[in-house]
């Protein structure tokens, strides 16, 4: 009966190191998935291993106190080490210089619907497809940021991430580097499929934007740059394909704007873009649906493909698809200009080796730079970048994004080139002067 008190306290020790476990080294949201199964199950012989240690060391003092000492301490780093994908992500990417990165719930949950989309698919997601569903995701979790990396392992015996680090990391960039993830492992009763969201987050916004709005109501958009970025923008493209431009030239990082629905009713796609030493990046993206009902299921465009042939061929596609959409909405055909094919070709050549879309190169500097290099003489040049499988795909990409859109549109555009190179298509649009 003297060892009955002991045994207690042992007993009250394992529930408080479970609930520690339970709460630091497991995510809550896990309570509900096969994910947590895994976990727990883990646990829960470990509180019997646990339990029998203390009965040892109550009946077996002074000897048995020793050696229960140390079976504990093995027995949670087993636990914490074997069965937390979450530290092997967080501390692979630390040690491997990216810094520290937050968990992020909303990305956790958004990460469970497409993972459990990917593992239903039989034969996998066409990637365009797989783009429009996964910014339908992010959408309906209230997510707008713009640049965000989905990583897929799988089927896997295992749901640690570790031995996949390397793989994931190879497709990271310095110039966006992770700051936010989630992810899911979907388990089928064999095998796991590990679902991963990345997201780079250059702005954070000091309220959630709406999804739905009346045309009475007026939007604040406010919120903060982070560090590297200056000069952001607000662009929306309303329902009737009118654009709204404004630019918060204040200095220091915080950032402001007011826009309403005077368009009428309709999909209402707005952006936030920001300078850099890389040139432009989009931040923000977010549609608000006005007096109309928000989408309950993503609309997946198949875009026709293309027949099969020759790099010029998806080229010159692409340039008879953007000017066909200028004439449909009372825009002059821009001309195909050589020395704009040169350029956007050369920087599709460094996308295809980067494997990353960015206006600016260590090599050619940023798209003004590559344009006085080729002699030309611009009163103002733009640039589209686009990774997409077909010229339809493409272009749909660059009608989704309101600064994209507006690009294509713009008053006094003369020339153009075009230039595809693996799944990277550059469209190099110039109004252009004679050089004096």
């Amino acid at each position: 009966m003297r060892h009955v008190p002991s045994l207690i306290l042992f007993h009250l020790f394992c529930v408080l190191i479970e609930y520690f476990l339970k709460v630091y080294c497991w995510r809550p949201e896990f309570s509900n998935d096969t994910l947590a199964l895994h976990c727990l199950s883990r646990l829960a012989f470990g509180r019997v291993i646990w339990t029998l240690t203390a009965l040892f060391s109550a009946y077996f003092a002074p000897l048995g106190g020793l050696l229960s000492v140390m079976v504990k301490l093995i027995l949670a780093s087993w636990l914490v080490l074997s069965a937390s994908p979450n530290l092997d992500l967080e501390s692979s990417l630390e040690n491997h210089g990216w810094g520290r990165i937050t968990y992020d719930l909303r990305l956790e949950n958004a990460a469970r619907e497409l993972g459990q989309l990917i593992a239903k698919s039989k034969s996998g997601l066409e990637p365009d497809a797989l783009g429009q569903r996964l910014a339908f995701t992010l959408a309906r979790h209230k997510i707008v940021d713009a640049q965000v990396t989905p990583y897929t392992v799988g089927p896997s015996p295992t749901p640690a991430l570790l031995s996949h680090i390397p793989s994931l990391i190879s497709r990271l960039h310095r110039r966006e580097p992770p700051t936010h993830y989630g992810h899911y492992a979907h388990f089928d009763g064999e095998m796991y499929v590990i679902t991963v969201l990345l997201l780079h987050r250059g702005a954070a916004l000091n309220a959630i934007l709406p999804r739905k709005a009346t045309l009475s109501d007026s939007i604040q958009v406010t919120g903060r740059l982070h560090r590297g970025y200056y000069q952001p923008r607000l662009i929306v493209h309303s329902p009737l394909d009118g654009f709204v431009e404004q630019l918060d030239d204040r200095h220091g990082r915080e950032f402001g704007f007011s826009f309403g629905f005077g368009h009428g009713p309709g999909s209402y796609r707005l952006e936030i873009v920001a300078g850099s030493q890389y040139g432009p990046v989009v931040l923000i993206q977010h549609t608000i649906h006005v007096e109309e009902p928000v989408p309950t299921l993503p609309t997946i465009k198949l875009h026709p493909q293309s027949e099969p042939g020759t790099v010029g061929d998806y080229a010159n596609r692409l340039f008879i698809l953007i000017n066909r959409h200028r004439a449909r909405h009372g825009y002059k055909p821009l001309r195909q200009n050589t020395k704009l094919t040169q350029i956007a070709r050369s920087h599709a050549q460094e996308l295809a080796k980067s494997k990353s879309l960015s206006h600016a190169s260590p090599e050619t500097g940023t798209l003004t730079t590559r344009v006085r290099h080729r002699g030309l003489v611009p009163q103002f040049v733009a640039e589209n970048l686009a990774n997409a499988s077909t010229p339809e795909a493409a272009l749909h990409a660059f009608l989704e994004s309101p600064g994209h859109a507006r690009n294509l549109v713009l008053e006094g555009l003369t020339d153009v080139g075009v230039a595809y190179v693996g799944r990277y298509f550059v469209v190099t649009l110039a109004s252009l002067l004679s050089k004096k």
